[in-house]
């Protein structure tokens, strides 16, 4: 096989990594785009007064997924969702309060959480996972928060597979505290 010398191999690299950049960059940001392209849909059919998309569009917001993250903006769209009598966006109203104001929740507003998620309400799972898994309300439990979140995931709610994510590798990791916390005690009894 030939040798290339110093100039051709630089030539033949910047060539592909010209082609691949038409290619590739536009695979790395696809998801950007897809994200921004879901966003702008949903503003189009909140605009038209749809609760449900009103709903989607303040979770962008409050996510900044696909745009900048706003969370006044998010509040905005939560009350006009929640005006049409869109329970999940009165809830997640509340939620934003909770963080806002670092506060516990409501037993009464709580109750009422968990009966719409027995009920088996994706958003409010959806909801509650954050909620455990953060400790904003309620103290922190990963184990309800992984339960609520699969659950959520199970009816394919936006963001509970991320959440889910999160909180399955903390508990991974505090499994592996344990674990190592275990050893060490059974090799000081040695």
């Amino acid at each position: 096989m030939p040798h290339l010398n110093d100039k051709r191999h630089l030539v033949l690299c910047f060539v592909l990594s010209f082609a691949l950049s038409f290619v590739w960059l536009p695979l790395l940001h696809a998801t950007d785009d897809t994200a921004a392209s879901i966003a702008k849909f949903q503003q189009t059919m909140a605009l038209k007064g749809h609760a449900s998309a009103q709903y989607k569009l303040a979770m962008i917001y409050e996510t900044g997924d696909g745009v900048t993250q706003d969370i006044p903006a998010s509040r905005i769209w939560y009350s006009r969702a929640a005006e049409q009598a869109y329970k999940p966006a009165s809830y997640r109203l509340t939620y934003l309060d909770m963080l806002q104001n670092h506060r516990s929740a409501d037993p009464h507003w709580l109750q009422k959480l968990q009966r719409d998620a027995d009920a088996g309400d994706g958003e409010i799972m959806l909801l509650l996972g954050q909620m455990y898994a953060r400790g904003t309300g309620l103290t922190v439990d990963l184990k309800q928060a992984s339960k609520y979140l699969r659950q959520a995931r199970s009816q394919n709610i936006p963001g509970s597979e991320t959440e889910l994510a999160q909180v399955e590798a903390s508990l991974k990791q505090q499994d592996d505290i344990q674990i190592a916390a275990n050893h060490r005690a059974a090799a000081d009894k040695k």
